[in-house]
């Protein structure tokens, strides 16, 4: 779940993901339309930071129990632990006081809520796994309420919190949950990658009932080390969140990841996570259609893991330069003064318009008043497991409105505009949407989780 200090990856391999809403044939011109905006709801983000990076939670209501659940585009399970959970440790599995696994409260089993027979919960993320029962229960978000969501209730968990929320709300395709045959499923990491019988998470449900149209939206906010609760941005379900953005978007086709192995969705072809096409890269305005590559676009991840001649040339351009960490061969991160002046760096995507990261963003603040690098060595981390995964993070993505588009199957991004005081705008800032300049029409429209995968427990998949 957790982009911890020793780099894991955000992303539960967990996921691998499911068929199109709703396709929708539009105009792919990259301005926004106005069916985009002004319907579905808006919901604020907390942000709370954690050794690994900041962690963005948003408030749910399930069963008539109130929770903030952790948002993770890289997973698509939504799963909250069960009062009485056992905390376990994960390297041993001894039982720890339930407080280790840092959850604000757990679940407790409601009258509607209506066990799922012959079939478990099990899912392993980069920062623990959780197993228990599956059922349909009431859920609540935004005010929009799905009355039979399959949800995941975990009795058994090595997986941990931020201590402010409880469990995870995974928005990726339906091939990533995790729900397995049986009532006494293996809970090896294998097994929790495979043999799974694909349901529809969360947003998939609201999307069917009518509820939202098959798009959500993403502005994540810039926080402060060590801020709890803090503002974390806006989360738009069926809506385009009212950030201050340029008005051209750049478009991205959602794709199947080359590097995830057939057994992950049982041998089906099918979309699994966000997962796009970099065009071309621009570092300092040379670009260079030599560093293209697929990545996928996480929110749960706090670093931007990139090919090797990518990270190499961007951590060389500061200045002055970053410096390899002393653990670069097995993290494949670089240290960078505070204080450094970031290059210019951009990347562009399949209609040909690029999309360049804020300094700010360039790099990542740590506890201790360090700075990292936004852009790990993704081929080091792949040396130990023979698969290299690239992936956008936060870095990127709080650059950006992100517009994330099941009925496409498309991602699209523009650059955010800051407002007069040169901060990100409020949760509640009433400022419009940047309107296009030539009315051209779009369409519709993206946790460790965004969970982590941790890249020393890849083992043979991922």
């Amino acid at each position: 779940m957790f982009f911890v200090s020793f780099i894991s990856i955000a992303i539960y391999l967990t996921h691998v993901a499911g068929k199109s809403l709703n396709p929708l044939n539009e105009s792919r011109k990259g301005v926004i339309n106005s069916r985009d905006i002004n319907t579905g709801v808006t919901l604020p983000l907390k942000a709370t930071f954690t050794p690994g990076g900041t962690i963005l939670d948003v408030d749910v209501t399930v069963g008539g129990q109130n929770f903030s659940m952790y948002l993770d585009t890289g997973s698509s399970d939504f799963y909250l632990p069960r009062t009485n959970f056992q905390c376990l440790n994960g390297t041993d599995n001894s039982i720890l006081p339930q407080e280790s696994c840092l959850f604000n409260k757990a679940y407790t089993i409601s009258p509607t809520f209506q066990q799922i027979n012959n079939q478990s919960f099990g899912v392993k993320y980069g920062s623990g796994i959780a197993t228990g029962i599956l059922g349909y229960e009431t859920v609540t978000i935004g005010g929009l309420t799905v009355e039979r969501q399959q949800i995941g209730v975990a009795d058994r968990i090595t997986d941990v919190g931020d201590g402010n929320d409880s469990g995870v709300l995974g928005l990726a395709y339906p091939y990533l949950t995790s729900a397995h045959p049986g009532t006494d499923y293996p809970n090896d990491t294998l097994s929790l990658w495979s043999n799974r019988i694909p349901y529809d998470p969360l947003f998939t449900s609201l999307h069917k009932q009518g509820s939202v149209k098959p798009f959500f939206s993403l502005a994540i906010n810039r926080t402060p080390v060590n801020v709890s609760n803090g503002d974390g941005g806006l989360l738009g379900l069926g809506t385009v969140v009212e950030v201050p953005h340029k008005p051209t978007f750049a478009i991205a086709p959602v794709q199947i990841i080359g590097v995830i192995p057939p057994f992950f969705t049982d041998n089906v072809t099918a979309k699994t996570y966000w997962a796009l096409s970099v065009k071309s890269t621009d570092i300092n305005h040379l670009v260079s259609t030599n560093n293209s590559f697929q990545a996928l676009v996480d929110c749960g991840n706090f670093f931007n893991l990139v090919p090797k001649d990518v990270a190499l040339s961007i951590n060389n351009a500061f200045q002055p330069p970053a410096t390899p960490n002393i653990d670069f061969l097995e993290t494949g991160s670089s240290t960078v003064s505070c204080n450094a002046t970031a290059p210019s760096f951009g990347m562009s995507f399949s209609n040909n318009v690029t999309i360049y990261i804020d300094p700010r963003d360039m790099l990542v603040e740590n506890a201790d008043g360090t700075c990292t690098s936004a852009f790990v060595d993704a081929d080091v981390l792949g040396e130990s497991t023979g698969i290299v995964l690239h992936i956008l993070g936060t870095p990127f993505l709080r650059s950006v409105v992100s517009i994330w588009d099941f009925g496409k199957d498309e991602m699209r991004f523009a650059e955010r505009i800051e407002t007069s005081g040169g901060a990100d705008p409020p949760p509640n800032s009433s400022v419009p949407v940047v309107p296009s300049s030539n009315g051209a029409n779009q369409g519709s429209e993206i946790y460790v989780t965004c969970l982590l995968f941790t890249v020393l427990t890849l083992v043979l998949v991922l």
